[in-house]
């Protein structure tokens, strides 16, 4: 699980807030996901939900930058310890909450092995799915104003240390820099972006419809 250390979370209110807090936003495909596992689970009328407004890059301000550094979300806090990353929060839910209904299959069985697979393969997709939902949904003010300046584009980088920044480590930071990065140069998504994100999907349903034989298309 990717875990805040406590002396990173600078916006120190957050520390004190007792059960489960999500911060999200409305649309974004990391915040669906973890949605649908707290329901699951029973645990969504629980939770205490933070909107986080990010075209208006609320995500960039100081209140939020003091509880995820990273600036990104969705950002899960449990009895005040912050937890990031989707697919890490669903996972840490399945531990911390044992007595309701698995998300994901027990440790150490080949349901599980499969299930961490497919998480890895979805991680995979997640630029991807950003630009395809930048460039086909976004309206194109809107993106305007989500370009990166250079300490922000430095903050999405961990600043070049691998272990500054929780979840931001290695091939994630670069994928992060070179996203951002084109997504300056072009203001916006290119069409050459768009198609390799298409191409990516097409790829991954492919083998989704191998693998569960489908004949034309997932039902």
């Amino acid at each position: 699980m990717v875990l805040i250390p406590d002396d990173m979370v600078k916006t120190r209110e957050v520390t004190t807030w007792k059960g489960l807090h999500l911060i999200g936003a409305r649309g974004s495909q990391c915040c669906i996901k973890v949605h649908l596992c707290l329901r699951l689970k029973g645990l969504h009328d629980m939770t205490t939900f933070h909107p986080l407004d990010v075209r208006t890059r609320a995500n960039c301000e100081p209140y939020f930058l003091g509880i995820n550094p990273r600036g990104v979300i969705p950002v899960l806090i449990h009895d005040g310890r912050v937890y990031i990353e989707s697919n890490d929060i669903v996972m840490y839910l399945d531990e911390a909450f044992p007595d309701t209904p698995r998300v994901a299959p027990p440790p150490g069985t080949p349901e599980r092995t499969r299930c961490e697979q497919g998480l890895l393969e979805e991680d995979a997709l997640q630029f991807h799915v950003r630009a395809l939902s930048f460039g086909f949904i976004a309206p194109k003010p809107m993106l305007r104003k989500m370009k990166l300046t250079e300490k922000q584009l430095a903050r999405r980088a961990g600043d070049g240390k691998d272990d500054e920044l929780p979840g931001c480590t290695g091939q994630r930071a670069s994928e992060q820099v070179k996203f951002w990065s084109d997504f300056n140069a072009n203001d916006g998504i290119s069409e050459e972006r768009k198609h390799r994100a298409l191409a990516a999907f097409l790829e991954a349903f492919g083998r989704l419809e191998r693998e569960l034989g489908a004949p034309e298309r997932l039902q």
